[in-house]
């Protein structure tokens, strides 16, 4: 879905375009209250259906833990549900594995991610969801600090 493709409304402006896939699209929007940067997904109307709107209420419900990708809104535009939520600006896991000295992680900063994702998940349990798709691919890095948090996202499979 490229720029102009879909009417934002008032509240953001395009950025860019982060990634698409079955989904839908998700783009890089800022909110032009406040100039934060959003990760916006879209999903075409016509492809909202209960698992979609199980994922936007596990989300929400999960909101609130440093190792969660933070659930903004959700609002409908004249053909798209549209997500939004914080933009981790790192990357995501996966891409920073295979990119890294060797293409793996020492074992501390392994230790460190890791435990980062046990609490993320200790944090989903106690909100009784299961995320169903944890892999480093559904791992988040945010843009900022050394090193940065990770966070985990996607819960399009989460019960």
């Amino acid at each position: 879905m490229a720029q102009g493709a879909l009417d934002y409304g008032p509240r953001y402006e395009w950025v860019k375009e982060l990634g698409s896939g079955a989904f839908g699209t998700a783009q890089l929007m800022r909110d032009r209250a406040n100039g934060e940067l959003v990760a916006i997904k879209y999903i075409a109307l016509r492809d909202v259906d209960h698992n979609v709107e199980r994922e936007l209420l596990n989300h929400r419900k999960l909101s609130g833990h440093p190792n969660i990708v933070q659930f903004k809104e959700a609002f409908v535009t004249t053909t798209h549900l549209g997500i939004a939520m914080e933009f981790a600006g790192g990357g995501d896991l996966f891409d920073y594995v295979v990119t890294a000295k060797r293409g793996r992680l020492d074992e501390h900063e392994a230790r460190f991610y890791f435990q980062q994702l046990v609490r993320g998940v200790a944090w989903c349990h106690s909100k009784v969801v299961s995320h169903r798709d944890i892999k480093l691919e559904n791992t988040l890095l945010e843009g900022h600090g050394t090193p940065p948090r990770a966070k985990i996202c996607d819960f399009g499979y989460s019960k």
